[in-house]
């Protein structure tokens, strides 16, 4: 997780800025903090939470936007990841859901504030990716018993309607498309890229 002054050297590194992907994400936080009920979370859970999937891409985007407003042209392309949870909300995940859920206000937000000033900024809101960390939950679900691990991962990719995991690639492709010219009209957009997962609750 990025500290303040490192989000604040960080796009000075670079010169100008074109385009920029943000994607937040703990791989080592212990899963109560992301898998509990409303009244058993704690007050540390959501500071830790928010800290690692909110106030970084904040920190981040705040100092991107300052680089791009001083550029000649000013401008520039920027995608926060969220999550499908950040939309609909998740029983026993309410610390994670409302985090993504800041993150799509957030954009939303940005967008309002920069798009005079030639600033797009955008959410890609991902389902299920094969990812390191995808693949720990599937670990932990499975409690140690391989079987009961691929009977998880079987479980969602059942209720995805494209009835597969998604590819990193296949997110990274979207990504490109929101920073490239082709996007041009495109801000404050949300695109879902979940092979259909919540395609009933939209």
């Amino acid at each position: 997780m990025l500290g303040h002054e490192a989000c604040r050297a960080f796009p000075e590194l670079f010169g100008e800025l074109f385009s920029f992907l943000h994607h937040a994400s703990i791989l080592t936080v212990d899963v109560e903090v992301l898998k509990s009920l409303i009244w058993l979370s704690k007050l540390e859970h959501i500071r830790l939470a928010q800290r690692g999937y909110l106030k970084g891409v904040w920190l981040c985007l705040k100092h991107e936007v300052r680089q791009m407003l001083r550029q000649a042209p000013a401008g520039g392309a920027i995608v926060n990841t969220s999550s499908v949870n950040g939309l609909r909300g998740v029983a026993q995940g309410s610390i994670y859901a409302a985090t993504k859920a800041g993150v799509i206000a957030l954009t939303k937000s940005a967008a309002q504030e920069y798009a005079q000033a030639g600033i797009r900024v955008n959410t890609l809101i991902a389902g299920g990716f094969r990812t390191p960390m995808l693949e720990r939950v599937f670990e932990r679900a499975g409690g140690g018993d391989s079987a009961v691990a691929e009977a998880a991962e079987a479980q969602i990719t059942e209720a995805i309607p494209l009835r597969r995991i998604g590819r990193p690639e296949e997110a990274a492709e979207a990504v490109v498309w929101l920073c490239s010219e082709a996007a041009s009209y495109v801000t404050g957009h949300s695109m879902i890229v979940d092979g259909g997962l919540t395609a009933w609750a939209r």
